[in-house]
């Protein structure tokens, strides 16, 4: 779980990286234009069969995760109304 977490959350991270590369400044003054710089064609943006960072990266933009990173850097909730951890870890 944790190493999927820091997957999606490098693939996010190199997401909004590459978001900002390209693109005229003339055409981002309205702020109606994202450019997003993408990748090779993905096999699945099905999370269950995905093996590539390419498809993490279309599947991170796609979809929303139950937990976040707020900016304090402490785990908070995202979809997930609460959560508690366990007195195991």
């Amino acid at each position: 779980m944790r190493k999927r977490l820091f997957l999606a959350t490098l693939a996010l991270a190199g997401a909004i990286a590459l978001s900002g590369c390209g693109g005229s400044k003339s055409a981002s003054k309205n702020g109606k234009i994202l450019t997003v710089e993408e990748g090779p064609d993905v096999e699945t943006i099905d999370p269950a069969l995905n093996q590539s960072a390419d498809g993490a990266n279309y599947i991170t933009m796609i979809s929303d995760n139950l937990l976040r990173i707020d900016k304090d850097g402490k785990i908070a909730p995202s979809m997930a109304e609460k959560y508690e951890v366990s007195d195991d870890g």
